[in-house]
C-alpha cells in the first residue's frame, strides 16, 4: 500500500529513480525499528519521500504539495512532527543519507 502510493508520488513529481530507492530504504529502516499504526504508514512514506528528495533532488516538493497528493489525509503539523520523529527514533536515517552509495545495499 505505502510502496504503491510512493510510486505514484514519485511519478507525479517526476523524481529521479534514486529518490524512490532511497525512500524505500528509509521506510524499511524506520519500520524495522519502530512500530507504526496502519493509518500512519502513508505519513511515514510521505516523510521518507520528503527526506529522500532533500538529499537527491534539485527541486524538492513542498510539504503542502505532499499533503494535497495524499488527499489531505494529514495536516502540515503532523508531517512536520513526523519529520522530527524519524531522525530522533532512527539515527541511522542520517547515516544512510550521508553514506556512500556503495554502503546502501
Amino acid at each position: 500500500m505505502t510502496m504503491f502510493f510512493n510510486q505514484q508520488v514519485h511519478d507525479k513529481f517526476d523524481l529521479m529513480k534514486e529518490t524512490l530507492f532511497l525512500t524505500v530504504n528509509l521506510i524499511d529502516r524506520f519500520l524495522s525499528q519502530q512500530t507504526v499504526m496502519r493509518k500512519k504508514l502513508q505519513l511515514v512514506g510521505l516523510v521518507a519521500m520528503l527526506l529522500a528528495c532533500k538529499y537527491e533532488e534539485v527541486s524538492v516538493p513542498v510539504v503542502g504539495d505532499l499533503i494535497l497528493i495524499s488527499d489531505k489525509a494529514y495536516a502540515r503539523k503532523e508531517v512536520l512532527e513526523m519529520v522530527s520523529v524519524v531522525p530522533c527514533k532512527n539515527a541511522s536515517v542520517f547515516k544512510v543519507l550521508q553514506a556512500p552509495e556503495s554502503e546502501w545495499q
